[in-house]
């Protein structure tokens, strides 16, 4: 009976012990950049952001060397497109926003009747891109100007795209 009791206690202090980390890991995977759309007709959405850490850019030369571009150190990133329907909203970037607080999109319509544009340009693509801007990179598609939306500091955005 007493071993009994011993393994209750135990299950009682591990279950929520388990459920505690079970919320705790959630709650750090779920981050996201959010975009909505409030308007009767389907648009289109691209990004901007600042990378936070180095990515690999690494290749080998000629003579078998491993060369690193600088320019891909610490980048910036355009990517796009999302085709979002009236209503409807779609995570355009997975990752915890407290790090970087700014981030920039461009958005539009069917035809481009409607623009959501600002003054910081981007590289786009008419298809699907991810461009990393960094130094020396040339912009040989399309520059956009993106316009800002500052996160506060907060770990999940929704950005909501009206008339």
């Amino acid at each position: 009976m007493k071993l009994l009791k011993i393994h209750l206690r135990s299950f009682a202090l591990a279950v929520p012990a388990s459920f505690l980390m079970v919320l705790l890991f959630q709650k750090a995977s779920f981050a996201w950049l959010k975009v909505c759309n409030r308007t009767p007709e389907e648009i289109y959405v691209a990004i901007g952001y600042k990378m936070n850490q180095a990515i690999d850019c690494c290749g080998q030369s000629q003579d078998s060397e491993v060369v690193c571009k600088k320019a891909c150190l610490f980048s910036w990133i355009s990517q796009g497109w999302w085709n979002i329907n009236p209503g409807e909203c779609a995570n355009v970037l997975n990752r915890n926003l407290q790090y970087n607080t700014v981030y920039y999109y461009y958005a539009h319509t069917e035809g481009r009747q409607r623009e959501w544009r600002g003054d910081t340009p981007f590289c786009t693509s008419s298809s699907a891109f991810q461009y990393f801007h960094g130094e020396g990179f040339n912009c040989s598609d399309t520059l956009e100007d993106f316009r800002e939306v500052r996160t506060r500091g907060s770990r999940n955005y929704t950005l909501n795209l009206e008339f």
